[in-house]
């Protein structure tokens, strides 16, 4: 079976509001990409953590 996966990477917006020259207050919104797991479905169970480490590169050990 062919199969094809284009995944955004998603974002991290960080928010800064100053006031005065000084930081009144400051918000963090993650992005993260969603519907992954289809790409989990059908696999062997143990080719699952590969693939999820190569999916989550940057930080695969928290996935």
């Amino acid at each position: 079976m062919d199969r094809e996966a284009r995944i955004d990477a998603g974002r991290v917006i960080v928010s800064i509001d100053l006031r005065a020259g000084r930081v009144a207050s400051a918000t963090v919104r993650s992005e993260r990409p969603r519907g992954l797991a289809t790409l989990f479905v059908g696999r062997a169970p143990d080719a699952v953590p590969d693939l999820a480490r190569r999916l989550f590169a940057l930080c695969g050990l928290s996935q």
